[in-house]
């Protein structure tokens, strides 16, 4: 977040590549007025019309909501609270991709049994780890498209897996990327909630 790459709505320059927002779901009454002080100073609070969730489609919710609010981003990711992403890194990354890129899904691959080998674990096909991961604007308006009743039917569960399933059954010639263990554009070092609000 330090880096002059990265930036809020309020301070964005022509210097900056990457944009960051917390996206939440519906913020109580108590806390609205909190809420709205914290993004009248940094502008980078997106609240969406969704009961806040995990596994609940959330994730859905913000691809539909990013294919009409950003239909100019190139990409659009997703990422936990708790990741810390290598800005210099995630852009050395793409910098390569045509323009427009098309059809590409990016993060950690996760197969059947990096993800454990359970029966909702994927068999055949992968997903992308759920600390971090991009798509481009192609699939993020097929996300977001009114009609897509294969990703409504397919929204609600282990959500970051479900997202490599849509994509996987699409029928869209889908492009992976992936950085591998060795050398990752992002990490999520904390695995506990004390451990999260010490740090």
């Amino acid at each position: 977040m330090t880096s002059p790459l990265v930036c809020t709505a309020i301070n964005e320059t022509e210097t900056c590549a990457i944009i960051v927002y917390f996206v939440i779901g519906l913020v109580p009454n108590s806390s609205r007025v909190l809420i709205e002080r914290e993004n009248a100073t940094r502008g980078d609070l997106i609240e969406l019309d969704v009961e806040e969730n995990m596994n609940s489609g959330k994730t859905f919710d913000w691809f539909r909501f990013a294919a009409h609010r950003f239909p100019t981003a190139r990409f659009i990711s997703k990422g936990d609270m708790d990741t810390f992403v290598y800005s210099e890194d995630l852009l050395r990354s793409v910098r390569h991709l045509p323009r427009p890129a098309r059809s590409i899904y990016g993060g950690n691959v996760v197969d059947w049994k990096s993800c454990g080998g359970y029966d909702h674990c994927p068999y055949g096909w992968v997903y992308m780890a759920g600390g971090f991961y991009f798509i481009s604007q192609d699939l993020v308006q097929w996300f977001g498209a009114v009609n897509n009743t294969f990703v409504n039917d397919n929204s609600m569960g282990h959500e970051d897996l479900q997202v490599g399933k849509c994509l996987h059954f699409s029928g869209i010639r889908v492009l992976y990327m992936t950085w591998g263990t060795s050398k990752r554009a992002w990490a999520h070092p904390i695995k506990n909630i004390s451990s999260f609000y010490e740090l």
